[in-house]
């Protein structure tokens, strides 16, 4: 995929407003000598996930793609969260049907918790794909940054940029979008993704997790 300048420009603007922003509202916590309010988003936390997907693809044939994850977070050390993350996309051009499978391993570094948590996301792992007949992997990584903001007692909005890689297939994209993550209960939250890429490529991701 091509690169826009202008695009990565912007995203990197918006992921390092986030975190000046999220860090100006850290030190407002701790200058009024308070404890940070409870919080109710995925970031430190210990949890699994299930999610489905819908891409209104753009970029060319095939125009829609489905498929699925899931993720299991736990936290490390102080300020760190690892994962391991897997997601399936399936799609269907002329009759054939076309697969990738992603699994990779990440780690997200976060300044604390509060009303808004800024943090880094790194990830890497395999993609494995078939399309048009052919089967192609490769190793794939992605990058990003984000706020967790919480704007309801229950309810966390987290704007975020990534930008993920495929070197070998040739493959990569810039993007951004916003995940809105609701606790339902205690052990149970509902999540809403949306993200567009710099090819205009919209994916929808709606998912369920269980904390612990």
């Amino acid at each position: 995929m091509k690169t826009n300048t202008s695009l990565r420009t912007t995203l990197l603007s918006i992921a390092l407003l986030g975190l000046t922003l999220g860090l100006r509202a850290q030190d407002a916590t701790m200058a009024a000598g308070s404890a940070s309010p409870a919080t109710y988003g995925l970031i430190g936390e210990e949890y699994t996930g299930v999610s489905f997907g819908y891409t209104h693809h753009v970029d060319g044939p095939p125009r829609q793609l489905r498929g699925f994850g899931f993720i299991a977070n736990r936290p490390v050390e102080t300020n760190l969260d690892a994962a391991f993350k897997y997601d399936y996309t399936g799609s269907s051009l002329f009759g054939q049907r076309n697969h990738q499978h992603r699994v990779a391993a990440s780690a997200t570094y976060y300044l604390g918790k509060g009303s808004a948590t800024p943090f880094l996301d790194a990830d890497a792992g395999w993609i494995f794909q078939k399309f048009g007949g052919v089967s192609d992997d490769g190793f794939t990584y992605l990058v990003g940054a984000g706020v967790e903001f919480q704007v309801l007692t229950q309810l966390v909005v987290t704007p975020f940029v990534n930008y993920q890689d495929v070197p070998s297939l040739d493959s990569r994209a810039w993007g951004y979008g916003a995940k809105a993550t609701y606790r339902l209960a205690k052990e149970w939250s509902a999540s809403f993704r949306v993200r567009l890429d710099e090819d205009h490529n919209v994916e929808y991701r709606i998912g369920v997790n269980r904390h612990f």
